[in-house]
């Protein structure tokens, strides 16, 4: 139940603008979200279009979440979500030249950059 009330209160932080041309984060959250319940993040750096500084994780239910950037908690969440996409990258990329193999090349070269 207390669960359900934080994420509630959370909702209330992410603020969509008339018109839905952007949103912002107008207060951070002090409660921490353990991290396998985190899909995806992205930064809310900009202050000619936020003047909080965030970062807004999406959670595994779709919910948007604003917090410090300068957390610890928000740090390693980030790194987590980080490798856990760089495992998934992998994890891919293995299967595609799995699924080359028979196959004639000359070369095969794989480069990741993000």
């Amino acid at each position: 139940f207390p669960q359900v009330l934080i994420l509630f209160d959370i909702q209330l932080l992410y603020f969509n603008f008339p018109g839905g041309i952007s949103k912002c984060c107008l207060k951070n959250i002090k409660t921490k979200v353990h991290r396998t319940l985190l899909r995806s993040y992205h930064e809310q750096n900009d202050p000619s279009l936020c003047s909080v500084p965030s970062v807004v994780f999406t959670t595994t239910k779709g919910k948007k979440l604003c917090a410090n950037p300068s957390n610890i908690w928000t740090k390693t969440s980030m790194a987590y979500l980080d490798g856990k996409n760089w495992q998934q990258k992998q994890t891919t990329l293995k299967k595609k030249v799995k699924g080359m193999r028979g196959k004639e090349t000359n070369h095969l070269t794989v480069s990741i950059i993000d």
